[in-house]
């Protein structure tokens, strides 16, 4: 698997977030398998911290069924995506916009021979 990137966009969509969203920036997506080698996901937006994010996303997780889930990646003040692939590749990304955080996930999964799609995507604010 390959190791992903956060795109930390606090700058300029830190100052046009909403005044709870410039409290509690911090977002994480999981990536889990349940029972059967399906994918699933956990997610957390709007947390104080990475560490409250990450906690709140593996719960998010085991809570849809899996057995283990993996931080696949942490976003502050930004949209995040997650793709998979039926072999177990994935992408994480973030982007100022869904479209972006999207398209960025499913070229991080991609590679010859894998024919990923987006699972999960969402916006901080």
């Amino acid at each position: 698997m390959k190791k992903f990137r956060s795109l930390a966009l606090a700058g300029a969509l830190a100052g046009a977030a909403l005044p709870a969203l410039a409290q509690n920036p911090y977002g994480a997506v999981v990536l889990g398998r349940i029972s059967g080698g399906d994918p699933t996901w956990g997610l957390a937006w709007s947390m104080r911290g990475y560490d409250d994010a990450g906690e709140r996303a593996r719960n998010d997780c085991y809570a849809r069924g899996a057995a283990a889930c993996l931080i696949v990646g942490y976003a502050r003040a930004a949209c995040g995506a997650l793709a998979v692939d039926a072999r177990n590749g994935h992408g994480a990304a973030w982007g100022e916009s869904i479209d972006s955080a999207e398209s960025a996930a499913l070229s991080a999964c991609r590679t010859p021979g894998r024919t990923c799609r987006i699972i999960v995507s969402r916006c901080a604010s």
